[in-house]
């Protein structure tokens, strides 16, 4: 039995339209460089991986450091439970 005789025209049409939408995305795709071919992508020059550098902006003060939590709470003007003694120490020190 040889089904090729046997393919529903809607079946054909289906398949064709299809395959010319899926080709004309293809051809958008290339056009708007979304597919890239390893051969021309560039590395980068594999370098040695180095720490932060990492300095302190601002002094501590040694009156804000000593101070407890509802005093720095009060100082900054923070009311949430969210910030810890570090993080309000932090933004008092940036103020």
């Amino acid at each position: 039995m040889n089904n090729f005789n046997n393919v529903h025209p809607i079946e054909l049409a289906l398949a064709i339209t299809l395959s010319s939408v899926e080709s004309l995305l293809w051809i958008i795709n290339e056009l708007l460089g979304f597919h890239s071919t390893p051969a021309t992508t560039t590395t980068a020059p594999e370098t040695t991986p180095q720490a932060p550098q990492t300095s302190q902006t601002v002094t501590p003060d040694p009156f804000i450091l000593k101070m407890t939590v509802k005093q720095l709470q009060a100082h900054t003007g923070i009311k949430s439970s969210r910030y810890n003694k570090a993080r309000l120490i932090e933004y008092a020190l940036a103020m």
